[in-house]
Order: structure tokens, then C-alpha cells, then sequence
């Protein structure tokens, strides 16, 4: 079907069109147009299904996708035309109160649906007067009341425009969201993607209204809606109603594959499994020249130590150093010098409840990582504690 052919089914019903008429005007602006000479002839509309090609863009490359942005400008150039053939074929001077929408079509995200929905209206004085340069009718987004306002103050609408613009946000660094974590900073690479795509949508809406030979634009409206599944940025604009479209997408965070098997409370709390061991008699030991209490526990044998030092994630808090087995264990702490004052214990007896909770959330969310001490470890998860050493 091509963009601005009628549609059989539409012109069977347009051929009604002058027994009875269809609008979408309220009745103070069916009143107000009446008023003004202009008589309504039929509901118009124009549809478009447009499927989205794949565009690849790095996580941190700032870009407009030209791709998104070329299928959302020809889906809604498609409805459009339509809407326009529609009015066209009626003798139409105009169409009032456009409403261009989009949404997804069908279960994934590669489908766009554009409608187009306008009233057909008639100049009862002079027939044609209203119509452009070209013998269209002219198109317009404002309403009733905003039509005859505008013509009392000498002005006469022309054509329905727009810009747009699909563009995609860099993702930023590990260590700038770090050092933002409880506190008010500006995130440079949203002001300015949003600059760059207001300013695509704007300068294209403008060369639209040019090329109608306009005067000017009135009535901007501009929105910034996502693609399903996406997180960029992107904006569209136009006389009354810009329109906003979609893109890119987003890295989830990732969990890990191995479950958790420990008696943490904490961990139990988030809803990981809980495997019950028979506590034992504390022991006591001196390492290292220091002399501290084991806790109640299961001291893991030759073998399964080996097990669980195979592959552990290393944290480094301060002057200490901790081997933290994929389990949610904590294999063993370290000085930076090197002396061992714990070994192949439960982490949450080892440093501590709300310590061993800032080391399994750091690791199993940064991997290895090195931090100043233990408070800002602590920062970065948005906890606090009342652990000391």
C-alpha cells in the first residue's frame, strides 16, 4: 500500500461521508468552528506498521541511531499521507485537532504503529480558500478553540510538522558511578545527549515548516518516550505536538551462577537457601602472634579447602586483604605484609556480621576491587554499620 493511496476500505466509507458527518470535536469546538464557517465532513485517519531494523552502538559511544531515527520519521510520514489522502479525497479545505500516536505493535519491540486521527472540515463561505499552495488541505494539531483563535488574529494554518531524533546515552564509567554513590553530582553524558537530540528534533522540525513555506511554528510540543526494552534518548518535534521515539539498550547486571550456601542471615534474608549445620565448641588458637577466638562453625577439611581456594575473588579494604571463595566464604585474611590472622572460616564470624555483608555484596557485584577501608566499603553499598576493629 502506498503512502498516500486510499485505502478500498476507507473510500467505501468515505463515500458516506455526505449523508451524515464523523468528528472527534467536542462540542464547544464544533460550536466554535460553526462559528467561524468551517462545517465538519468526516472522521479521517491514517495507519502505519513499520518494522525497525537493527542498528549496533557501543556502550559508550554518544551517537544518534539513524536507523531508529529513519524508521520512526517513515512510519509517521506513512500515517500522515494517509491521513491526508483520506482528506484529499473528501474536498477537505483542512483537517483539525491531529493527533499523531505510536506504540508498540505485537509482542516484541521491532514493530512500530503510528495513527494518524484528524476531523475533515469545510469552509461554508468559499470552498478551496483554506487549502495550500499544492491543492492539499492543510493539516493542524490545535484545537478548536486554538483554530479560531488563531484565524481571528490573522493567521491561517498550513501543514502539520515534526522532528525527530532516536539517540542513544553513553553508559558511563564503573568508577564515576562509584565516586557519585550518595551524592548530588550532574550526569554530564544525559545533559548533553539531551541537548544534542533536542537540537537534531528541532532544526529538523524547522526545515519542515520551511519547506511548506510557513511563517513560523506554534503550539511545540516536545516528548521523550523509550523503546521497549531500551534505555536512550530520543525526541521529536513539531507545530503543537513534537513526538519522541526510542532506542539502544542496556547492559543487566549480572548474576551469579553459583548458589549460595552459607548460614549468612543476611543472605537468607534475600531469599537464598538456607543449609542448617550443627554449631561447634569454640576453640581458641593464636596465628600470627595474635591471639583471637574462633567462632562456632565448620572447619572445612585439607580437600575441601583446596575446593574452595580454587579461583577465589580477592577484596582489598584498607591494610587488609581477604580471599573470598565463590561460595560466599572467606578463605583467609591477610596483612598487605603477609601475615594470616584467619583461615578457612565462616565470613560472618570471621570479621564480623555487618563486615562479612559489605564483603559478599562488594564481591559478588564488583568481583575484585580495591578500596581506601572499610567505611568506604561500607559507603559505596549504602549501609552503615557499627562494626569496629
Amino acid at each position: 500500500m502506498q503512502p498516500g493511496s486510499l485505502d478500498p476500505v476507507a473510500s467505501d466509507r468515505l463515500s458516506h461521508a455526505e449523508k451524515s458527518f464523523t468528528s472527534d470535536l467536542s462540542i464547544n469546538e464544533f460550536a466554535l468552528l460553526h462559528g467561524a464557517g468551517f462545517e465538519p465532513i468526516e472522521l479521517v485517519m491514517g495507519v502505519s506498521v513499520y518494522h525497525v531494523g537493527f542498528q549496533f552502538s557501543g556502550m559508550r559511544q554518544q551517537q544518534e541511531l539513524g536507523v531508529l531515527t529513519e524508521a520512526t520519521y517513515r512510519a509517521r510520514w506513512n500515517a500522515m499521507a494517509r491521513m491526508q489522502a483520506e482528506a484529499d479525497a473528501l474536498k477537505a479545505d483542512g483537517i483539525v485537532g491531529v493527533r499523531l500516536n505510536w506504540r508498540h505493535h505485537g509482542e516484541g519491540g521491532e514493530h512500530l504503529e503510528f495513527m494518524a486521527v484528524g476531523t475533515a472540515v469545510r469552509y461554508t463561505a468559499k470552498p478551496g480558500a483554506f487549502r495550500r499552495p499544492n491543492g492539499q488541505a492543510f493539516s493542524s494539531h490545535l484545537s478548536g478553540q486554538d483554530m479560531v483563535t488563531l484565524l481571528r488574529s490573522g493567521f491561517s494554518p498550513v501543514a502539520f510538522v515534526m522532528g525527530n531524533c532516536v539517540f542513544h546515552i553513553a553508559v558511563q564509567g564503573f568508577m564515576q558511578t562509584l565516586k557519585q554513590i550518595g551524592r548530588n553530582m550532574e550526569m554530564p553524558q544525559w545533559t548533553q545527549g539531551n541537548y544534542q537530540a533536542r537540537e537534531l528534533a528541532m532544526s529538523r522540525m524547522q526545515s519542515e515548516a520551511e519547506r511548506d513555506g510557513a511563517t513560523g511554528v506554534v503550539g511545540c510540543i516536545s516528548r521523550s518516550p523509550t523503546m521497549r526494552g531500551a534505555c536512550t534518548r530520543s525526541s521529536t518535534t513539531r507545530p503543537g505536538r513534537p513526538y519522541a521515539a526510542p532506542a539502544a539498550g542496556k547492559p543487566s547486571r549480572r548474576r551469579s551462577c553459583c548458589p549460595w550456601i552459607t548460614d549468612d542471615p543476611f543472605r537468607r534474608g534475600a531469599g537464598e537457601p538456607n543449609h542448617r549445620r550443627r554449631a561447634r565448641r569454640p576453640r581458641r588458637s593464636r596465628v600470627g602472634g595474635q591471639r583471637f577466638r574462633q567462632p562456632s562453625g565448620v572447619i572445612h577439611t585439607a580437600a575441601r579447602r583446596g575446593l574452595f581456594r580454587s579461583n577465589p575473588e580477592r577484596i582489598q579494604i584498607g591494610d587488609w586483604r581477604y580471599e573470598v571463595a565463590h561460595d560466599g566464604r572467606l578463605l583467609a585474611a591477610h596483612m598487605v605484609n603477609g601475615i594470616v590472622i584467619a583461615e578457612d572460616i565462616l565470613a560472618a564470624d570471621a570479621v564480623g556480621p555487618h563486615v562479612s555483608r559489605a564483603l559478599g555484596q562488594i564481591v559478588s557485584r564488583y568481583g575484585p576491587t580495591v578500596i581506601p577501608n572499610i567505611n568506604a566499603a561500607v559507603e559505596i553499598l549504602g549501609t552503615s554499620t557499627g562494626y569496629r576493629y
